[in-house]
């Protein structure tokens, strides 16, 4: 009995490897397929972008940050006269490059195909964070979404994955959670 429990942990501990190297391949295939800047321009800034009470308020909206059970992630809700029009994750590494190398690595750990990753997203730089990965208009090489149901952008060593419900327009919320983040 003994023997076939050491087996299973081994098989465990040997795939859970695999995975994580997979999905570091996958995530360079990605960096490498859509050119994705290896350098911050932004300053790393050590403030918390929630204030001690989770709530951040602006003209438009409210955003709530759900209790978190990893200090440098934070998931978030984003809500418009009550109604929640979206969602997202915050997270932190030490420094831009760990951070880039997380969010390629959440981008690609699904059953999605390279190419149908590569072919459906587009960086923009100069918009929205160091640089922005967002959906692209189908069928063209270089023209950014207008509605994308999702932003993924980094600034400094923080990241947000911001995710849209309905027809929201997330990028005004992406652009004021990158303004928060500049301060």
């Amino acid at each position: 009995m003994k023997k076939v429990l050491v087996l299973t942990v081994l098989s465990v501990v040997t795939t859970t490897g695999l995975c994580e190297d997979t999905m570091d391949v996958r995530a360079e295939q990605l960096s490498d397929t859509l050119c994705i800047p290896t350098n911050s321009v932004s300053q790393i800034w050590s403030n918390p972008l929630f204030p001690s009470n989770g709530i951040i308020s602006t003209n438009s909206f409210v955003i709530k940050s759900k209790e978190s059970i990893l200090d440098n992630v934070v998931e978030f809700e984003v809500l418009q006269t009550n109604t929640m029009v979206a969602t997202g994750i915050l997270f932190e590494c030490d420094s831009f490059n760990s951070t880039r190398a997380a969010l390629l690595r959440q981008m690609v750990m699904n059953s999605l195909p390279m190419e149908m990753i590569t072919m459906c997203s587009i960086v923009q730089t100069n918009t929205i964070g160091d640089f922005c990965i967002t959906e692209k208009v189908m069928g063209t090489t270089s023209q950014a979404a207008t509605n994308p149901s999702s932003i993924d952008f980094i600034r400094g060593a923080k990241a947000i994955r911001l995710n849209r419900h309905d027809n929201v327009d997330i990028q005004p919320i992406a652009q004021m959670l990158d303004d928060l983040l500049k301060r």
